[in-house]
């Protein structure tokens, strides 16, 4: 990936799939403002398409934060596996609001490089999100209010 952040094929694309709409719209505005390009998806089987469809036109997400639980539908785990199918490479952080079976301790042994506890703001997602970027993600987890 070049510096220049003019183009659009150098931007870094993200990915945000969370079943909540107004935390979809926050997140997606806070890293709008943070020069990120940014992508919604209510469930896991609309990140898929998503995703896919970026990758058709050559413009892939660089990185997807993915909710934990999405009731009725595909969870971060099984939609990271899907995209994992299209792209092997592909860099996600797992989100999530409550302790479940993926936590600060376990998010690597399921194929995310970083783990976030809810609620975030702007300055931590940033630093996330770069530090994935940057490979340092795996093993790390920003959680730190549990």
């Amino acid at each position: 990936m070049s510096d220049n952040s003019d183009s659009s094929a150098d931007r870094i694309r993200v990915l945000i799939m969370d079943d909540q709409d107004l935390l979809r719209k926050l997140v997606g505005k806070m890293l709008t403002a943070l020069g990120y390009e940014v992508g919604c998806a209510a469930t896991g089987e609309e990140a898929v398409l998503l995703c896919r469809k970026a990758m058709e036109e050559r413009q892939p997400f660089t990185v997807a934060i993915l909710d934990l639980t999405i009731p009725g539908g595909m969870d971060g785990v099984e939609t990271l596996a899907k995209l994992r199918e299209m792209d092997p490479d592909v860099k996600a952080i797992v989100s999530s609001g409550c302790s479940e079976s993926v936590n600060k301790a376990s998010f690597s042994q399921y194929g995310f490089n970083a783990f976030m506890s809810k609620p975030y703001d702007a300055e931590k997602l940033d630093h996330v999100l770069r530090d994935v970027l940057n490979g340092n993600g795996t093993g790390k987890s920003s959680d730190t209010e549990e």
